[in-house]
């Protein structure tokens, strides 16, 4: 779902009854209604190779394989990462992020003094990481660093549902970057498999037509 943004924003502040103080997930080809066909098993050589260069089109064009191939594309095919990480959401997470969502105005920070560091070990900074990550998609600027992160859980923790949300949205976002590997996998091992096959078949169409046309060879030789 794209963020909101006609008319005046909404504050996020008073949506959640406090005081006022890159991979495009979003964007599909051909409309709305286009769907890209995955390749399947009983496609012949040439449909495969077509479909898999309109994926790989898709991937350099900086598009989502799973999106626009109705996530069939994705390790999880059921629904889209968002509606999936909604449902495990707590009432105060999902609150904040449907707020955010519907494009809410985010309170402001100078980011250059609200910073602390951080003390603890490297479990507590790839978690801080991955959360500086999440906020800077929520502000839409890619200074935030673990320093901020780590300030607002000590300053400003009513924020704290939001940044968490949208961080096991980001880590969902990212593990479907796998389906579509691991199912190219899959036909390019199917098509060695057929590939092979039809090379013995061959082989052994062969292998008869010599054999007989020597057999008759021979007998014109001894005739």
């Amino acid at each position: 779902m794209e963020r909101g943004s006609a008319g005046k924003k909404a504050s996020f502040m008073e949506q959640i009854g406090r005081p006022v103080g890159e991979i495009d997930f979003t964007q599909r080809i051909h409309g709305v209604d286009f769907t890209l066909e995955m390749p399947i098993n009983n496609d012949s050589i040439e449909v495969i190779v077509e479909k898999m260069e309109g994926m790989a089109q898709l991937v350099m064009t900086g598009k989502s394989v799973a999106v626009n191939t109705g996530y069939k594309g994705a390790a999880s095919q059921d629904r889209d990462p968002v509606s999936i990480c909604k449902e495990s959401m707590t009432p105060l997470e999902l609150q904040q992020y449907e707020s955010w969502e519907s494009g809410s105005e985010m309170p402001a920070y100078d980011w250059s003094v609200s910073s602390k560091p951080i003390v603890g070990g490297a479990g507590a900074k790839s978690r801080f990481a991955r959360q500086a990550l999440a906020a800077q998609e929520i502000w839409n600027r890619n200074d935030i660093t673990t320093e901020n992160i780590n300030w607002l859980a000590a300053n400003q923790t009513f924020i704290l549902p939001l940044i968490k949300a949208l961080t096991r949205v980001q880590g969902a976002k990212r593990n479907l970057r796998g389906g579509a590997v691991a199912i190219a996998s899959d036909l390019q091992n199917t098509f060695n498999a057929r590939h092979n096959r039809f090379n013995r078949h061959i082989n052994d169409a062969k292998d008869e037509l010599q054999a007989r046309g020597d057999a008759i060879k021979a007998r014109l030789l001894g005739y």
